[in-house]
Formats: structure tokens, sequence, C-alpha cells
């Protein structure tokens, strides 16, 4: 493209205009012309469209014809140039074997030593060996993308859990094992076992050294264009001569830490290795027997699981013909490729012996149209007014809410907290309880004249409305109730490769699953709102998802309040359904631990004062080790902006969280103590500080 000087300032010439408009010297720094193309050519390509029946007259054409047309498709709009290159692609992909329109991609893992542009052009140069005509071959060239993948961490070498929960069967090799054992099974952490501090988070990533990365660009190079060369009938030849400027020599630091995960990895051959919840950086060992135990105790005998007698692939065909009669083809087809997730478990942080579910559905035949549902339930959710429920949407917006309600307290009110846990997390649930809270807030929003959500799902914000909006995809309520349905009805998943479905409580791993938890929720928090009537102006609840926190506001002075106030916290207790149950995790003096917060109620004020709780805070406070892996170690092989970066987001949080300035001072001590446990320069804190403090200004 075109790029000029006008007035000190470098740009294309398309990005030019204002500037040109208000006049001066203009340099032409770079001329590139433009090719245009006959017109006879243009009204042929639209004849295409016009006249169908010229498009069999395209396979009389040479390939060098074909290919100009082809090219001549860049003066028309968008959709027009889709559907002409479409139609030309398709006769040369029919008669040479190769597809225009494909992209060849090369997946690099990320290397500051690697140069992308020298991958390439090593790329375009292997096209132009398959002998194409020069203006087929620009065009193939054009379409490789050259582009990083995350580099693999600790966790990906080493855990291995999601392998033995697609296994069925599994062996003991507990006998002579020299880890430790718990009732006769290795039950362990890696900690335990007097493993390298950089191997205890498995977040880190560790650097190669440049023999195995030039394998790495070797490998991605047979791979991205292995499909072209296969389809020409060529053999892809790549030496590694070809590649050896493509890697600059500089010296990295700790080089060997990859080979010592290898060891490790071969030490801990025959055992299952995992993730902790909530600490993914921790890593947890266990036999394999104990893990098939746990997967059949929470999946084949678990109340809210059956075992099914057909295939997967007989289970697949019924949701597919369900999918299609039930009318959901509006927003999107069934996705053939699609398949049904592999269960799998991870041991509770807090107790390793309990374990909890995973039923991931990335990979589901009706994901895209399950995402649209969940972005109209979310909006739903959104629209209903804050004072009927307690649901929010971040720790951030629960903080500010707590805030403003706690800007409102008059000297002579006191407020009586508590903070509660809902346990047994929605799996217990029956499919009527699911569909009649959905019922009540499709009728909410009916009320209000609302009969569809228009979605976006290029990540614009979808609104409710009575008629269809430009851009997005209308989902009819009467629409979102039958998906639910259909759902709850054909909930399937794999456990040690055999099929189950879930016949009770919100579909796990659904995309819709976090908002129909949050919609039951909401309804049982709305009856108990209208139950109290004039009272609900003393009372504030938040929940994210399982966590609750609740207050109410009280005259300290009559005793009357005082009671009711007591009254609504045991009412709250019994305002979700049966099967859930709300377990108090406070101590009632007026301190709640709530979304990684720490909340401080002042009767005298009365004031209520909030301030971040690093998770690895008590750990650092008594020098012992760190529990919590959630940062990597300055060693981790990753740019050092990137590690800057990081530091500021966590000064960020500390900063938005607390309503008193003198109480930030604590959980930067923390952060500044866990960065230098973590290997960090005192000079790389403290420059990061000071940049973080001149921004903030």
């Amino acid at each position: 493209m075109t790029t000029i000087e006008v007035r000190g300032v470098i740009c294309l010439l398309k990005e030019a205009k204002r500037r040109i408009e208000v006049g001066g010297l203009i340099t032409i720094k770079d001329p590139a012309e433009t090719v245009s193309f006959p017109s006879k050519i243009r009204r042929e390509l639209l004849l295409l469209l016009t006249q169908p029946w010229r498009r069999k007259l395209l396979w009389k054409k040479e390939n060098h014809v074909l290919t100009h047309m082809y090219q001549a498709t860049r003066g028309f709009d968008k959709s027009t140039r889709q559907r002409m290159r479409n139609i030309i692609s398709r006769v040369l992909n029919e008669k040479v074997g190769t597809n225009l329109r494909k992209r060849h991609v090369i997946r690099i893992p990320y290397d500051g030593r690697v140069d992308r542009r020298r991958i390439g052009d090593i790329a375009k140069g292997k096209i132009g060996e398959l002998g194409m005509h020069d203006s087929m071959a620009s065009i193939v060239q054009r379409h490789v993308r050259v582009v990083w993948m995350k580099k693999q961490t600790i966790g990906d070498v080493l855990h291995n859990h999601r392998d033995y929960a697609r296994s069925n069967g599994s062996i003991c090799v507990c006998a002579n094992s020299p880890f430790p054992l718990v009732k006769g099974n290795v039950r362990c952490r890696l900690s335990d076992l007097g493993a390298p501090d950089f191997l205890l988070n498995a977040r880190n990533i560790p650097p190669q050294r440049t023999r195995e990365v030039r394998r790495g660009i070797l490998a991605a190079i047979l791979d991205g264009l292995g499909e072209i060369f296969r389809t020409s009938g060529k053999c892809l030849t790549v030496h590694m001569t070809d590649i050896q400027d493509c890697v600059r020599e500089r010296e990295i630091a700790h080089e060997g830490y990859l080979q010592l995960v290898q060891e490790w990895k071969r030490r801990l051959r025959g055992l299952v290795c995992m993730p902790m919840g909530r600490n993914p950086g921790a890593t947890h060992i266990v036999c394999p027997t104990v893990y098939a135990k746990a997967l059949r105790d929470t999946f084949w005998h678990g109340g809210s699981f059956k075992m099914c007698t057909v295939s997967a692939d007989l289970a697949l065909t019924t949701c597919r013909r369900s999918y299609e009669e039930g009318g959901f083809k509006s927003l999107r087809a069934w996705r053939k490729k699609g398949r049904f997730g592999d269960e799998y478990v991870l041991p509770k942080h807090k107790d390793p012996a309990r374990w909890r579910p995973i039923a991931p559905a990335w990979n589901s035949p009706s994901k895209v149209r399950a995402k649209k549902v969940a972005k109209a339930l979310q909006c739903m959710l959104d629209n209903l007014a804050r004072g009927l429920h307690f649901n929010t949407h971040s720790s951030e917006d629960a903080i500010k809410r707590l805030h403003g309600w706690a800007s409102r307290l008059e000297e002579g009110h006191g407020v009586m907290s508590a903070c509660f846990d809902i346990k047994n997390m929605f799996a217990e649930l029956p499919h009527a309880a699911i569909l009649g809270s959905l019922d009540w807030m499709i009728w909410m929003m009916g009320e209000k004249g609302y009969d569809r959500v228009n979605v976006n799902c290029r990540g614009k914000k979808p609104g409710m409305g009575k008629r269809n909006r430009d851009g997005h995809f209308p989902v009819k309520l009467d629409c979102i109730r039958r998906w639910v349905r259909y759902e709850l009805d054909h909930s399937y998943s794999l456990a040690e490769g055999e099929l189950i479905q879930q016949i009770q409580g919100i579909p796990m791993g659904g995309h819709t699953s976090p908002s129909l938890a949050c919609i039951l929720c909401v309804h049982s928090e709305a009856q108990f709102m209208y139950e109290l009537g004039t009272l609900r102006k003393r009372v504030l609840g938040l929940r994210l998802m399982d966590d609750v926190a609740f207050f109410v506001r009280f005259q300290r002075e009559k005793t009357v309040t005082v009671c009711q106030a007591r009254d609504i916290i045991e009412k709250l207790k019994g305002c979700y359904p049966s099967s859930l149950s709300l377990e108090r995790t406070d101590d009632d003096h007026g301190m709640l631990s709530f979304l990684g917060c720490r909340i401080l109620v002042d009767q005298e004020g009365p004031k209520i004062t909030t301030v971040l709780q690093m998770k690895n805070q008590d750990c650092l406070c008594e020098d012992q080790p760190l529990t919590f892996q959630c940062i990597q170690d300055f060693k981790s092989y990753s740019e050092k902006q990137t590690k800057i970066s990081m530091i500021k987001s966590y000064l960020h949080r500390i900063m938005r969280c607390p309503n008193d300035v003198t109480l930030r001072d604590l959980p930067v001590a923390c952060l500044r103590k866990e960065l230098r446990t973590r290997h960090f320069p005192v000079s790389v804190i403290d420059m990061t500080v000071q940049s973080f403090e001149w921004e903030q200004g």
C-alpha cells in the first residue's frame, strides 16, 4: 500500500484524507501500483450470481484465467466477494486439487529467539516448489499465517488425569512405590516428594534449548503445509539447515529445567497427576485405582447420573433428531464434528479426599446455539431490578454495591452481617424446580413487554426487545424454554469411556449452566424479598454463584429492630430450595471473608471496611511455604513485560477493593514478599510499583 508523509507524519494514503484536506506539503514515500481489472471480467463475475447456469462454463477456462477472475473479485463488497470466490475456488479445487480459500497456519510455540518472518519466507518458498502457476502460487502464499502458540507449562507436561479419565481400567502400582501411602495407596502432593521449587508451580513455563526450538519449528512447518503437498501428490522436505537462521542464538538461563520436568514425569509414571480444585497451580498425585474409584463413585453410582445402555453414536443421533425436530436450526445447524465430553474429577484443596466433578462441553455439537441462549439468559438477569435479588457479576461489582449501601448508614444505626456457602452446588435439584424458575423469569420479561432477546455473538451486549435488531440474532422467550428443556433431557457425557446421562440437577459443564443456577437462586431470593415487605429497605444481599453475604441495618436503641434483624437472618437460611443447604462461614463477630476480601463491620461508626486478602497472606505472615500457586516464578520463560503487567493487575485489584486508603499497605506488602519469594528482583518490583503510582497520579 502507498505511504505518504504529510507535515512530518507518515501514514497510509487511505488514512490521510483529513490531513490532505487541511493542505500542506505531501511527499509520496512508497508508491504502490493499484491493479485494475477490465470491466468485461467484472460483468462476467456478476453474471455468475445472477445467472447460475454460467458457472458450468468455468470448467472450460484455463487455470490462470480462473485465478485472474478470483483476484478481480477484490473490487466488490465483502458478501459479494465471498460468494464469487467460493464459486471460483470450488472449480479450481476440483480441477487442480488446491483450495485457494484455505489458510495454511503454522503454529509456533512462543519463543523470543524465533523470527516469524523468516519462517513465513521458508513456507512461501516451499509453496513455490509445487510448480503452480505464478498467479495461483501468489494467492496460496498470501494465505500462509505464522502464529504464536501458548508454550507448554509444567502442568501440561505432568498432568495426565484426562488420559486416565478416558481409559476403562486401572492397575495399582503402589506395592513397591517410594512415595507416601495412605491406606495402601499413593496419595500425596508434589511438594511432599522433595521436588525442586520450580516444579511445585504448575503454571511455570520451562525454557527450551535452541536445538529443541528448531525441532519444534520443523514439525510446525510439516504440519502446516502437509495437506497442500499431499493433495498435490508431492513430498514436503524441510531440512534443519533451512531453518538454521530462524532462531537467534542467545543465552537462556535455566535451559535444563525442561529435562528436569521430563525426569520427574518418568519418576511419576503409572500414577495420576492432576491439579487441585481452587488451587490449579498445585499438583496432586494418587494411585490409578483411587482415581478410578472416585470417578465411579461420582458419576456411575451418584444419584444425579445413570448408566446408558446405548452407544455414544446412537445417543448423538437421537440428540440430533430431537435438535432438528425442536426447530433449533434457525440459529445454527448441528455441528457434525461435535462429540460428548469426557468427565473427570479433581481433588478439593481443603480436603483432598473429596472430589470436584468436571464435565467439559467445549466440543458439544450444539455449543454455538447454547452460547446464544446463555447470553440471552444473562441478559434477562441483567434486566431484573437489583433490589429483588442478590446476584452480582463479579467481586468488584459486589464490593461497589456494598460501599454504596454502607454510605447511607447514619449515626445510631447498627449492622448485623452473615456469610454463607450454598452446598450441594445444584446437582440434586429436580428438573421441575429449574423449569419453574425459568418460567418465572420469562413471565417477568413478558410483563415488561419483551418477547425476545437480540443476541450478537461477536461480543456486543445483547438487549431485550419487541422487534429484531440489525446484526443480531433474535432468540424468542418461548424458544429459550424449549432449549432448556432439550438440554435437561439430553445431557450426556462419557466417564471412563462409558456413556452416562444426567437425570437430575442443572446440566454440568453446559454454557447455560451458570445462568440457570443464578436464575434458580434469583427466583428464591425474589420471593424472600417480597415476603419481607417494607423491611427489605434495611437489607443488602450479595451473591456470586454459591457465596452469599447478607447485611441487615437496625436501630441500636430499639430492641425490636435488633430482633427483627436476627429473625431476617434466620429466615434467610430457608430461602433456597430444600435440596440446597446454607452453611454459615463467619464467626458472627462482624468479620467476613467474601470473594477474596475481608469485610469488617464496625458498630461504633457505624462503618463497613473492605480490604483485599491475598491468597497466601496467612502463609506469608507466618513465614510458611506458599500454599497457593497463583503467580508464575520469575524463572518461568515468558517476557519480562508480561510479568510486569501481572504485577500491575494485582495492584489494580488492591486499589479498587479497599474503601480506606490506609488498608492498602498490608496487601501491597504481602504481594512484595510473595514476589521476592518467587525470585523476582527487588529492582523490578520497585520499578513496577513506581510506574503504577505514576500512572495513577
